[in-house]
């Protein structure tokens, strides 16, 4: 059996107007901040896009396939919805970015693939085989999203978060670390911090109780 465990940054809260434009600008900041690795010859980073435009983000809880019965009752097949803008292969992720800058209608649903965090992102979180988990967690790709976010444990159900989220994703799980344990380690973490910053600027969440601390929290993800 394969695992797949994401850290989760999201916007907590009703889901915010967020425009094409506005996402690749984003994407932009996080480009320019130095969060994303260039591959092995030093070139620039490669990702992918799909965007579904609408009035809002939580105008439905819908993700982004759907199950269509076969027909003999047996088999269901799954397709993805219909998206507005689908690039094809992995483009570098400027060419990612400027394709949403092209556009100012409002965001239904969208996944930006960024390809590749840079170490200072994934060395501080990547946890080794021990003996008390034979598998070891491998945090690797950067990936922003619109729509339903959802957060849980292994051991736990799934639970809507938000609707808008950066996530930090790879093979594996985070057992023996609990949630407490990997929280305060993302917290350590200061490319994390910029990750935030730039998140809060573009599109801001209130506060908690008026504290000066950023709206945008952080939550695990596990498969």
């Amino acid at each position: 059996m394969s695992f797949f465990t994401s850290l989760v940054l999201y916007r907590p809260g009703p889901a915010p107007a967020v425009t094409a434009d506005g996402l690749g600008r984003l994407c932009d900041d996080l480009i320019d901040a130095g969060l994303l690795a260039a591959d092995v010859r030093g070139r620039e980073p490669c990702g992918g896009l799909s965007v579904k435009f609408g009035p809002a983000a939580d105008m439905d809880d819908l993700g982004t396939s759907i199950e269509e019965p076969d027909g003999t009752g047996r088999f269901v097949h799954v397709r993805p919805i219909a998206w507005d803008v689908d690039l094809p292969g992995r483009p570098p992720v400027r060419e990612v970015a400027a394709a949403l800058r092209e556009d100012q209608r409002t965001i239904y649903r969208a996944w930006v693939d960024l390809g590749a965090a840079a170490d200072g992102l994934t060395d501080p979180l990547t946890r080794e085989p021990g003996p008390d988990n034979e598998r070891g967690f491998y945090p690797q790709d950067l990936s922003l999203s619109v729509g339903p976010v959802t957060c849980g444990m292994l051991d736990e159900d799934a639970t809507r978060v938000g609707w808008t989220a950066a996530s930090l994703s790879g093979s594996g799980y985070l057992f023996p670390w609990t949630r407490a344990e990997t929280l305060a380690k993302i917290a350590a973490v200061p490319a994390l911090r910029e990750l935030e910053e730039a998140c809060q600027r573009r599109f801001p969440a209130p506060s908690a109780n008026g504290a000066e601390e950023f709206g945008w929290r952080w939550d695990v993800a596990e498969s």
